[in-house]
């Protein structure tokens, strides 16, 4: 897992450039990447068309991109897992009396959820669950009747690091090159011979 110092729910826009530290000395080599295999990687990675489920924030645009747990059966070491919340609830839900929260779910008694209401969202811990409602601390603000039920918090969240996959691109890429040149110089042979 990746230890993080900056995390935003949108984009970062740098006018320059994003600098990673690469010297040799502070790291134990262990050898040149095997650019067959990486070739083979990568071509057995899926690349995905899909939209977001949670347009508010992603917005509605399609993406081309992996989808973390098939590059993960692939290429585990561009895969991580952190603790996220999903939009697997993603509804509207009514505030009763004694701040129940009235909504058809599947939470169980000691899951973690994203509540969002006037005052922001809050991840909090489901304390009891009957059917159609659950109850956490929330608290909601004077006259508040309803809040948003973004999702529950997972464990196993995957995130993926694209600096890998590009890495194991320019690795594939020089396996073509040294594969075509090989194929090049064989066929001039055979001219040549043939000559």
């Amino acid at each position: 897992a990746h230890t993080m110092s900056l995390f935003t729910e949108h984009s970062i826009w740098c006018n320059n450039t994003v600098i990673a530290s690469s010297d040799r000395r502070i790291k134990d080599i262990e050898g040149k990447s095997d650019g067959s295999k990486d070739l083979q990687a990568l071509l057995g990675i899926d690349i995905t068309d899909y939209r977001y489920k949670d347009q508010i924030n992603h917005g509605d645009t399609p993406q081309k991109k992996v989808i973390a747990q098939q590059l993960e059966t692939i290429f585990p070491q561009a895969v991580s897992r952190q603790t996220n919340v999903i939009p697997d609830i993603y509804e509207k839900a009514t505030i009763l009396e004694d701040v129940w929260i009235e909504l058809a779910t599947d939470l169980k008694k000691g899951e973690r959820g994203r509540l969002i209401a006037t005052e922001g969202g809050k991840i909090l811990e489901v304390l009891e669950v009957e059917k159609m409602r659950f109850r956490t601390e929330f608290t909601p603000a004077e006259g508040e009747e309803s809040l948003f039920v973004y999702g529950r918090e997972v464990k196993d969240f995957r995130v993926v690091d694209y600096d890998a996959i590009a890495m194991l691109n320019v690795s594939a890429t020089q396996e073509i090159k040294k594969e075509k040149d090989a194929e090049i110089a064989a066929l001039k042979a055979e001219n040549a011979a043939l000559r």
